[in-house]
């Protein structure tokens, strides 16, 4: 039908420009420049006008950028290359750093949340979860409380609520530590080295799975 339309080629040019999204935003509207006279502000002629029902799909498609791969493989992936080359290069300089910075000192840091109960789990080393049993990564338990009762489910919840200020205070009082411990102040300490670093939050089913199967506790505030 749309070879027999003409807008075969148009609907390409649009589907190419998607990277290989699998769940593009559909946005419909319409767009319209004009030419403005700097001098007097007076708007002129139309420069380019776009109607989304126009368009072959019907909407203007645009990227997800989703960076799960569970939801889009694609857009993850390009995220994946994106974050891959920007820590690259502040590892050993190119894209813009001076390669200098291979030189500077660098710290791999794995920070890890409190534990706010044991729950099921698949242990690397092969051995079964503290329930006995083996799980696959399937398993629906995954990630659940082995004891509901014990399970701390009003701390879980703060601390994941407040995970950005938390690493926000880290931030600070890591560029104030090591000021302290060059001697420096930490207006001073601006003109010897810059911390710089990049974050990744790693999502696991034995925060995420309590969080949403709460127990209710009665007689506490909400």
């Amino acid at each position: 039908m749309l070879a027999s339309l003409g807008t075969m080629p148009e609907l390409a040019r649009q589907l190419s420009g998607l990277g290989g999204c699998t769940n593009p935003v559909r946005l419909d509207g319409r767009r319209t420049e004009y030419a403005v006279d700097r001098t007097t502000g007076e708007i002129g002629r139309v420069l380019h006008h776009l109607d989304s029902s126009s368009l072959p799909a019907g909407s203007l498609l645009v990227r997800c950028n989703n960076r799960r791969a569970t939801r889009c493989a694609a857009c993850a992936e390009v995220y994946r290359r994106d974050t891959f080359h920007l820590i690259t290069a502040g590892l050993r300089g190119g894209k813009g750093t001076a390669e200098q910075v291979g030189t500077h000192p660098r710290v791999f840091a794995t920070l890890t949340a409190p534990s706010f109960g044991p729950v099921h789990n698949r242990p690397f080393s092969g051995r079964p979860c503290r329930c006995g049993a083996r799980h696959d990564n399937t398993d629906p338990v995954l990630g659940t409380p082995l004891d509901p009762d014990a399970y701390d489910y009003e701390a879980a919840v703060l601390w994941n609520a407040h995970a950005g200020a938390l690493w926000r205070r880290f931030s600070i009082y890591l560029r104030r530590e090591i000021a302290k411990r060059a001697g420096l102040t930490q207006r001073a300490f601006r003109d010897h080295a810059r911390v710089s670093f990049a974050k990744v939050d790693e999502y696991r089913s034995r925060t995420v799975e309590p969080l949403r199967r709460p127990r209710p506790r009665y007689g506490r505030a909400a």
